[in-house]
């Protein structure tokens, strides 16, 4: 497994030194712990496996105070290790053995706190999120682009059965399956909140916002049109509230570097997109809506009884 690929899956929260002083460390390490153990998992079927061919090859070795330069490949290391353990109550039929895997597994995760919490780590993750980032941008603005040119400006507040039928700006249909999609998959609808209206959305909102299920194309036009938000959510006091929000949204960029990297890997294989990788065709023709920053705050025009021109905002960009 390559160090990058490790790297990449790590919720970009965590990215900041700021915040992972923030945080509380055992919810940090736990959140880090899993996900960096599921991407050991997917890439090292090997490492399900427990070495214990002898008691002396399992030597708890003594926790460091600080972690060393080659921080990612220490962090990778003591990964692959605590999922070849598989725990801190792993049993093994010799007594030995087993006391010495259990006294390995907590040494080992001292280790990886004194790596999660390091300097060291926290910026050469921020290194690794800012090239992924670089790398990605263009393919994810553009799949923002192609989203919100099928995308209504008013969806959120549009029913189902109206989106059938509404015309777009380019005099054809709505297409059924996609009015469908829009209004049972809501989280496409913050692609026309703005930035600042989803950053102050409640927590319990946000996080009801189901992501599962979602194509290729549209998890880069999420990210791409909530890394704004996530900022305001960065620079905001750290609170429980806040973190909630933070977290959906590394859960959110998480499931987007795995379908990525499950697509690469389905391009290197076939040379060819299939339906497999979830990108899909919905939105491959231009209905005309607005493709730029149009927003709509559909729970303050309902509330107040305002009309919303839709005609007026598609003309305004």
């Amino acid at each position: 497994m390559q160090l990058a690929g490790l790297v990449s899956v790590v919720p970009v929260a965590a990215a900041s030194t700021r915040h992972v002083q923030a945080v509380a460390p055992e919810a940090l390490r736990v959140r880090v712990l899993r996900q960096l153990r599921q991407a050991v998992q997917e890439t090292d079927p090997a490492a399900d496996e427990v070495d214990t061919s002898s008691a002396d090859a399992v030597e708890a070795p003594a926790p460091d105070a600080s972690c060393p330069d080659s921080v990612m490949a220490q962090v990778k290391g003591i990964m692959t290790r605590l999922t070849e353990i598989g725990g801190y109550d792993v049993e093994h039929p010799d007594a030995l053995t087993q006391a010495k895997l259990r006294k390995e597994y907590r040494a080992l995760e001292q280790q990886l706190d004194a790596c999660l919490s390091s300097e060291d780590y926290a910026h050469e993750l921020k290194r690794e999120e800012l090239a992924w980032e670089e790398k990605n941008a263009a393919a994810n603005e553009q799949a923002l682009r192609d989203v919100r040119r099928c995308l209504p400006v008013l969806v959120r507040s549009t029913s189902e059965a109206v989106l059938k039928s509404t015309k777009s700006p380019t005099g054809r249909p709505l297409p059924p399956a996609m009015a469908r999609r829009f209004k049972r998959t809501t989280v496409l609808g913050l692609l026309r909140a703005s930035p600042a209206s989803t950053a102050q959305m409640h927590p319990s909102a946000i996080v009801h916002l189901n992501y599962i299920g979602l194509n290729l194309t549209e998890r880069r036009a999420l990210h791409a049109h909530l890394r704004q938000t996530a900022q305001l959510w960065e620079a905001s006091p750290r609170n429980a509230l806040t973190q909630q929000k933070i977290d959906w949204y590394s859960g959110l960029v998480y499931e987007l570097k795995r379908a990525i990297t499950s697509y690469d890997k389905h391009m290197e294989r076939n040379g060819v997109p299939g339906s497999q990788t979830g990108t899909g065709d919905l939105y491959e023709e231009d209905l005309g809506w607005p493709e730029g920053e149009v927003y709509a705050d559909a729970v303050s025009a309902v509330k107040c009884g305002l009309p919303v021109d839709e005609t007026a905002l598609h003309a305004s960009t």
